[in-house]
This record gives C-alpha cells, structure tokens and sequence, in this order.
C-alpha cells in the first residue's frame, strides 16, 4: 500500500506543475460588464472544458476576454464574431452585440473540442466569421412516429429534462438559433384521455426556458386543424377526411370544427407563454382535408388559419414570429395527391400560387428545395 501511495504522489505534482505551467496561475476567462445569460452560459462552458475559470477581473496575463465592440464591425453583422490572439498571450472574443459574442464563444470551445484541445494558448487565432443564415433552426418531433416505442435514449418521444438539455446544448454548440418543437400531442385539461400528455407539456415548458437561458428561440409547430385525439373522436361530424394524405385521426374541417381547434391549441399557447413563434404546416396529410367545403377553396382555408393563430399568438401574449410552411405544396397537389381527388377538387392543384396572395406579408414562408424532393420522395418522381 505504501508502495503505491509513493509511487502516485510525483504523477500528482508533475500534473499540477503541467497546469500551472501551460496556463499560469492568473489565467481567467472574463465577460464583459452585465453580460446576459447566453454569454454566460457559454462562458462557463468553456470554463467547464478547460478547467479556466471564469472571473470578473480585467485584463491579465494569458487571459480570454469575451467582449463588445466599442464600434459596430460591419463584417460580422449583429451574429458574427472575431477570435483573435494578441502578442501579449491575450485572446479575445467579440461581437457586435451578446448574440455574437455568445457565437463567438461557441466557436471558440467547438474548435478546441474538434482539435482534442484543453489549453486555448497552444494555438493562434485568427477569425473573423458570420454565419450565412439568420435562421438555423432544427425541428423535433417527440412523438410516435418512427423509432419511438419505448426507447427513450432513441426517441424524443420520451426525453427527460436533462435529455433534452443535453441536445439543446449540443444545438447551441453549433450556434443553432431555434428549436422548433412539433409534438403532434395536444394537451388540454378538457379531455381526460389527453391527460397523458401533460407531463410532456410540463417538459416541454422547462425546455422553452432552459432554450433562452442559453440563447436559442423556442417555436410551437403545428398542423393546422390538429387537435387532441379525444376531439377528433368526439365530434364524427366534424373529423377530417386525412385518410388521403396518409394521415388519421387528429384533425378536424376547418369550417366545421374551427372554434375546437382554436380551443385546443389556446390552451397550449397560453401554457407556454413566452414562445418566440408559432410554425404551421398545411400541405402535409396532417394539415389537409379532403371534403367538399374544404376542397372548394383550400388556399381559403390556409390563409384564414395563418391570420387566426397569428392573431391567437398576440392574444396569448407570445412572439410575433410566424412562420408558413409551404412543404412541398407544389409537390403534394400534383403528384402526392390521389388524381380523382384532383379531379374533384381541381383548385388542390393551384392551391400554393392561389394562397401567395392572400398571406400577410410578415410570415417567414419555408419550403424544401428540390434536392430534398428528390432525396425523399424520388420514388414518386
């Protein structure tokens, strides 16, 4: 025994005298003055990766600095970011405002993660970047669809706070902007056997204030009649005719069960007040139905939901982003949809130049190129 401890106490000093010596006893990670959360959480994650701690104190020998520029560097616009090294062993990361220098600091630790570093003075920097979209968002869908089943590690169907947190963090590292969270659940305390969703909606709000801790939007996503499977059940008058579009069971018509589905979705935007936008999609089996009222006029349909959740947005007191999803409508209306459905109902096939028009002019539109297309549906081309 005593061997051992002999034999482990130079191992010890050598690794204590390897820090000291490659970072220097005053070696901090300092923020700028009143420096937000994100940055602070990037911060402290850098702190984390490299065992450098973070300090209120100025400039020091061998420190990094996260800071502001005085003046607007007009390269690097309000995401960008510089990382530079100076000849007194100084690095600093800047932005022209907190969301830059939060995506400066995220870059910086990246790097040092993919190069299997931990000591950041062991290379230059040199960097001057700004991303080339100001929108880089990833939507998830938590629900049973795919590899769900119970396996929890595989889906976010059942995802903890703490699962979620670790891709939320993972998002941010790679200076994501949004998460989008497409549950296809809906909860409302209404209908007993939607209760079953609760908890996730519990999560769910946890996972919205943990996003804006660290910087990122959080965006409810969407279809537009959906409602939660109890109402769908309830009201046979009113059901949506989805079988079509490869779709069953949780939307209503929208001229029939409008005021339903209103209620449905108020209360989830009412539960997580503080959403940062709203995402609908229409073109999809979920969003569509096939009956008569609809079928006269679908680009009517889409437009009057568009303008009401927008409206249902303000009123629940939440962000003013909105965002139209034009997913492969063109796409759906000529091919995907059976041909004597588009012989019934022939303004399915102008359904997306019918609805440009009438579209308020203060919704992002999102659409998938033809690559994409092509990727997923080439078997139908």
């Amino acid at each position: 025994m005593r061997r051992g401890i002999r034999s482990a106490i130079p191992t010890f000093f050598l690794i204590l005298a390897f820090a000291v010596t490659s970072r220097g006893a005053s070696t901090v990670i300092s923020l700028y003055e009143a420096a937000p959360s994100p940055v602070r959480h990037a911060a402290h994650r850098l702190s984390q990766y490299t065992g450098i701690p973070v300090e209120k104190a100025a400039r020091q020998e061998r420190s990094i600095r996260i800071e502001l520029n005085s003046t607007p560097n007009p390269k690097i616009g309000t995401q960008g970011y510089t990382i530079r090294s100076s000849k007194e062993g100084e690095i600093t990361i800047r932005g022209n405002d907190a969301e830059g220098a939060a995506n400066g600091a995220y870059t910086f630790l990246r790097t040092l993660m993919i190069e299997h570093r931990k000591d950041p003075f062991s290379r230059k920097w040199e960097v001057e970047e700004k991303p080339q979209f100001s929108i880089r968002e990833m939507q998830v869908s938590p629900y049973r669809f795919g590899a769900s089943y119970g396996f929890a590690a595989l889906s976010p169907d059942r995802w903890s706070l703490e699962e979620w947190k670790e891709y939320v963090d993972f998002m941010r590292l790679c200076n994501m902007t949004t998460l989008v969270m497409a549950s296809q659940r809906t909860y409302h305390p209404d209908y007993p056997n939607s209760w079953r969703e609760k908890w996730r909606y519990e999560v769910w709000k946890q996972v919205m204030d943990y996003c804006h801790d660290v910087g990122l939007k959080f965006n409810w996503y969407i279809s537009a009649n959906q409602v939660a499977e109890q109402a769908f059940w309830d009201n046979p008058d009113k059901r949506a005719i989805q079988e079509p579009g490869h779709w069953y069971g949780n939307g209503l018509i929208w001229s029939k069960g409008k005021d339903i589905i209103v209620k449905n979705q108020k209360y989830a935007l009412e539960y997580l007040r503080g959403l940062d936008g709203m995402e609908v999609i229409y073109s999809d089996g979920g969003g569509m139905s096939f009956d008569d009222a609809t079928g006269a006029d679908p680009a009517a349909y889409f437009a009057d939901a568009t303008r009401t959740y927008m409206k249902l947005m303000k009123e629940t007191g939440n962000g003013s982003d909105f965002v139209f999803w034009n997913w492969i409508m063109e796409f759906w209306s000529k091919i995907m949809i059976p041909q004597p459905l588009l012989q019934k109902y022939p303004k399915y096939r102008t359904m997306q130049d019918d609805v440009i028009p009438l579209l308020p002019k203060n919704v992002a539109w999102l659409d998938a190129s033809l690559l994409t297309m092509i990727q997923t549906h080439w078997r139908f081309i």
